[in-house]
């Protein structure tokens, strides 16, 4: 291998912990060529996860065909640098406000950005992604909790999701509502 390619590799293996996520657009503006990932998976350096989508595997080897929607939140926030957040009774939940069991599946992850990666809801979390637009209000950091997080000199335990406080998340909940209720009502009627 290349010292240029060593480099980008060593680089690429700092910056991603075990088990988290990087897509090709990340590596690739990291210097690793689109040539390159397919080496990187037949090594054993990078797992493919969905087309496009890479995670570090674990060191112990282990690998599990499900991955955690926290760890795929927090690499694509702190790693990826995409401006998505938590919202709506996800937020709720995460923050200790959650006042009723849900029963049967795991809930829906709302996640609010307007650039959210087309295969975010394509890849095998442990939980359905809903995905939304932060459209709700102008100024789209209005009413996130605030999380000043560093990533590069943060330990990943200790990365925050970014999320909506209590009060925006408690208005997104009821536009969820209110929009999934026009969607069952146009059905049920026009099924009439």
């Amino acid at each position: 291998m290349d010292t240029k390619r060593s480099q980008n590799l060593k680089k690429m293996l700092e910056s991603v912990p075990a088990g988290y996520l990087v897509d090709a657009a990340w590596l690739t503006d990291h210097g690793v060529a689109y040539e390159t990932f397919r080496d990187y998976v037949k090594r054993g350096w990078l797992d493919r996860v969905h087309r496009g989508v890479f995670r570090r595997p674990a060191p112990n080897g282990t690998k599990t065909n499900t991955l955690d929607w926290k760890t795929c939140l927090l690499s694509l926030q702190h790693i990826m640098d995409y401006d998505v957040h938590v919202g709506g009774t996800t937020a709720l939940g995460q923050q200790g406000y959650d006042h009723y069991l849900r029963l049967g599946s795991n809930a829906p992850v709302w996640v609010y950005g307007d650039a959210i990666p087309n295969w975010l809801p394509k890849l095998p979390l442990n939980a359905s992604i809903e995905t939304r637009s932060t459209s709700l209000f102008a100024d789209r950091s209005l009413g996130l909790a605030k999380d000043d997080t560093d990533a590069a000199n943060t330990l990943p335990w200790d990365w925050k999701l970014k999320m909506s406080a209590p009060e925006r998340a408690v208005m997104e909940a009821m536009t969820n509502c209110r929009s999934m209720r026009a969607s069952i009502t146009s059905t049920w009627c026009s099924k009439a």
